[in-house]
């Protein structure tokens, strides 16, 4: 594998998508609009500095079978107070986005590249060992650049990444 980023091929039509996700205390769960039908989101992670205007995310989003990364921008987040609690509405675009491996996975952020910290670092692993304090094997490593806001995919050389599953 060679250690250059190797930037991800861009999956139309998700690039350039704009939706919204809305959490409201009145409703029991996070509410999306403008998805593409079917589309059940998985998780996800901002990238960097949260205070700031337009920060960015990483999300996991499944289309029946189908697994996918997006990288984003948060273009706007309004709160607001109700009786029950706040109120969040997010307006999202995605900037890039990448198909994920087939089978059965796992992914993990707040990893270490070279033992420093590295929040634009998410790893897809296929097991871990709840013996090992660290994961440092990996199907695949993406960096979420915020420089260039593309996802790239990087070398594993140095990677290593806390075992959520170690010592259970």
């Amino acid at each position: 594998m060679s250690t250059l980023p190797v930037v991800a091929q861009v999956i139309l039509p998700f690039v350039g998508l704009r939706y919204e996700a809305i959490s409201d205390p009145d409703l029991e769960t996070l509410v999306y609009k403008n998805l593409p039908a079917g589309m059940v989101s998985e998780g996800g992670s901002i990238v960097g500095e949260v205070d700031i205007p337009q920060p960015l995310a990483v999300s996991w989003y499944r289309l029946g079978n189908v697994h996918y990364m997006w990288f984003e921008k948060i273009l706007s987040n309004v709160i607001t107070e109700r009786p029950k609690g706040l109120k969040n509405h997010q307006t999202i675009l995605v900037l890039d986005a990448v198909q994920l491996p087939d089978g059965e996975f796992y992914l993990l952020r707040g990893c270490e590249r070279n033992g420093e910290q590295d929040p634009e670092i998410f790893v897809i692993g296929g097991n871990t060992d709840p013996d090992s304090e660290w994961v440092s094997e990996f199907e695949q490593v993406w960096r979420a650049n915020q420089q260039t806001e593309k996802l790239e995919q990087v070398s594993p050389v140095g990677i290593r990444c806390e075992n959520p599953v170690w010592g259970i």
